[in-house]
């Protein structure tokens, strides 16, 4: 069993990998080579082996569906003799973006919040301290990637707001978006209407080592699509845009709603606007 390969950079060792799962394979031993880590498909996953795919098979992990996040929820509060109301209940399922780290770090804070104040009952507002909690405690590497993805010496500076923007955009089931998805939340952020050439340059700073590669993109020009790269950062990201205040409470509001889904929600996008062959992106 072999965890967190993403983190391998080697080519060489990649190689050695993928010869090793080849052999083991041709061999017929009594072996299962487990290899786990961040990525869309194995072949990325062992640095672009392709030849490996015949002899392995690929599990994918998606994120914890809102029905699966709620029965976690449920269950667990229920084992403690404890209740919880409708609205921490989808805060901390709409927070936790499908991160089941991430709901067992809110549930676990919630209750702690109502346990001080001698209830038995979970309440949003315990949500909130339990939101306060988790962004100043044990989240130190989010933390640190946050500060370094975001920081500026330039007062206007919008760094922090339109990654917020970003952790809040539509994407796809890759977690993959757009610019133009980016667009109704950063301008629902800042108060006005602001076009795809205002934050575009922002885009790829977050891709760049200076700012912690926090987003990754793919694509070609004009057609660019970005998702974090650290899928625990988009929880994070909103959770430091409620406590900054670049959320209104009608937004604050929806995230207690069952299948909210998208604080900005908007029509689905033409193909020809999330895939355009012309247009500055």
């Amino acid at each position: 069993m072999i965890d967190e390969y993403n983190l391998v950079v080697s080519p060489e060792t990649s190689r050695m990998m993928a010869e090793t799962i080849k052999a083991v394979s041709d061999a017929g031993l009594k072996a299962t080579i487990v290899v786990v880590g961040i990525s869309d498909n194995v072949a990325d996953l062992i640095k672009g082996h392709q030849s490996i795919i015949r002899c392995s098979e690929e599990i994918l992990m998606p994120r914890m569906k809102s029905a699966e996040m709620k029965e976690l929820i449920e269950k667990r509060v229920l084992k403690l003799g404890m209740t919880i109301e409708g609205n921490a209940k989808w805060k901390i399922i709409n927070l936790s973006k499908g991160l089941p780290a991430f709901g067992h770090a809110l549930g676990k804070a919630a209750v702690m919040s109502a346990i001080d104040a001698r209830r038995l009952h979970v309440r949003e507002t315990d949500v909130d301290s339990a939101i306060h909690e988790l962004l100043n405690s044990s989240q130190h590497t989010l933390k640190a990637e946050y500060e370094l993805a975001t920081h500026s010496n330039q007062e206007k500076a919008r760094y922090r707001q339109i990654l917020t923007a970003c952790a809040l955009a539509q994407a796809d089931e890759s977690g993959y978006f757009i610019p133009k998805q980016v667009q109704q939340p950063l301008s629902a952020i800042l108060g006005k209407t602001i076009g795809i050439d205002g934050f575009n340059d922002n885009l790829k700073d977050f891709t760049e080592l200076r700012r912690g590669s926090v987003l990754q993109r793919v694509g070609v020009a004009r057609i660019y699509r970005y998702r974090f790269k650290n899928p625990a950062m988009q929880p994070f990201v909103i959770m430091k845009g409620i406590e900054d205040g670049f959320l209104d409470e009608s937004a604050k509001r929806a995230l207690s709603l069952p299948e909210q889904g998208d604080l900005f929600a908007t029509e689905p996008l033409p193909p020809s606007e999330l895939y355009p062959t012309s247009g500055k992106f």
